[in-house]
């Protein structure tokens, strides 16, 4: 089982306390919800408040979508070709892009910037 680690904020607010195995539960069902490989799009500008919300609202549950600056991140449920997902209207509201999964992103910033 790989590992993550989550630096949690605000945990035991308002007189409710989440124990830990209830929170682990909470995360194994998380990572277990996706089987699909994030994606993401490098745009060519960063997307104005309107353009974002456009994108946002074509989310759905198999599909969880996020938008960082000039990066809109997809995280399928499952493979890509599976989804339902809309991409010719995301790209619409958010103009041209460039896809590629985290891990090729990956590859090319340990290739070209080492550490």
């Amino acid at each position: 089982m790989e590992r993550y680690v989550a630096f949690l904020r605000g945990m035991n607010l308002g007189g409710r306390r989440i124990k830990n195995d209830e929170l682990r539960r909470e995360f194994e069902a998380l990572v277990a919800a996706s089987k699909g490989k994030l994606q993401v799009a490098l745009l060519l500008d960063a997307p104005t408040n309107k353009q974002r919300r456009g994108a946002l609202d074509l989310a759905t549950d198999d599909d969880r979508l996020a938008i960082d600056g000039r990066e809109l991140n997809w995280l399928p449920s499952g493979g890509i070709s599976e989804s339902d997902l809309e991409l010719r209207a995301i790209e619409s509201a958010l103009g041209v892009w460039t896809m590629r999964t985290m891990g090729t992103i990956g590859q090319i910033a340990a290739k070209h910037f080492p550490s």
